[in-house]
C-alpha cells in the first residue's frame, strides 16, 4: 500500500507545485490574481474552476476576498465536468470577482438559460460584477456597468479549436492588466483566440511568436 500511496501524492503533489509557480509568474508579471488562466500556463488541463477539487467548497471565496480587498484584480473561469451539476461551492465566489468567464454551454448548465443575455443576468444576479461568456466563432458576450452586448470574433480559417478559449483568457486579461477597458480587451481576447485555431494543437502559436 506504501508505494501507490507515496505515487498518488507525489502526483497530486506535483500538480499543485506546477498550479502554485503558475500563480506567482502571473502574478509577478501582471499583478492581478485569475483562476482563468494562471494555471493554463503551468497546468493546462488542470485548468478551471470545476477541475480544482482541492477549492469546491465555501474556503476559495475567503481567499478570494482577502485579495481583493489588497487591491488584487481577481478572476475566474470554469470548465466542463460532472461536478457543475453540484455548483454551490461557486455561488460564493462570485461577489468576490471582478470578472468571470465562462462559454455558452457551461452558462447553460450554470444557470439554466440559453441565452447570454440571460446568462449574464443570472450571474450578475448572483453577484458577479463582470460577466463574459465566450461564444467561439461568435466571439463573446460582454455584460459589465451597463454595457451588455455581443463582440464580434475575427474571421480566421479554423485549423484547431483547442486551447482557443484560453487564449482568449490570456488576451483579456493581459489587456485589462495594461489599463485597457473591457471593451478593447475584450476585443483583444478574440483576436488570441482567432490566432490560436489557426495552429494544430493549444501552444503551438506561443511558441512561433516567441
Amino acid at each position: 500500500m506504501f508505494v501507490p500511496q507515496l505515487i498518488n501524492g507525489l502526483t497530486q503533489g506535483s500538480i499543485y507545485a506546477l498550479i502554485a509557480i503558475g500563480f506567482v509568474i502571473i502574478f509577478g508579471t501582471m499583478n492581478l490574481v485569475t483562476f482563468a488562466h494562471g494555471e493554463v500556463y503551468m497546468a493546462g488541463a488542470f485548468a478551471g474552476y470545476f477541475a480544482l477539487t482541492g477549492i469546491l467548497d465555501d474556503s476559495l471565496s475567503v481567499y478570494l476576498s482577502q485579495a481583493r480587498n489588497k487591491g488584487i484584480f481577481t478572476s475566474l473561469d470554469v470548465v466542463r465536468s460532472e461536478r457543475m451539476d453540484k455548483p454551490e461551492g461557486l455561488w460564493s465566489c462570485l461577489p468576490q470577482l471582478d470578472v468571470f468567464l465562462c462559454n455558452a454551454y457551461e452558462g447553460w448548465r450554470l444557470s439554466g438559460k440559453k441565452e447570454p443575455s440571460k446568462i449574464a443576468e443570472y450571474f450578475h444576479s448572483m453577484g458577479t460584477r463582470a460577466v463574459i461568456i465566450k461564444m467561439g466563432a461568435e466571439g463573446c458576450w460582454l455584460s459589465y456597468d451597463g454595457y451588455a452586448d455581443r463582440i464580434p470574433s475575427v474571421k480566421v480559417e479554423t485549423v484547431d479549436t483547442t486551447g482557443a478559449g484560453d487564449g482568449f483568457a490570456a488576451g483579456l486579461l493581459s489587456a485589462l492588466a495594461k489599463g485597457d477597458d473591457f471593451l478593447q480587451a475584450c476585443r483583444i481576447g478574440n483576436e488570441i483566440g482567432a490566432r490560436v485555431v489557426r495552429e494544430l494543437g493549444a501552444v503551438r502559436v506561443w511558441l512561433k511568436n516567441r
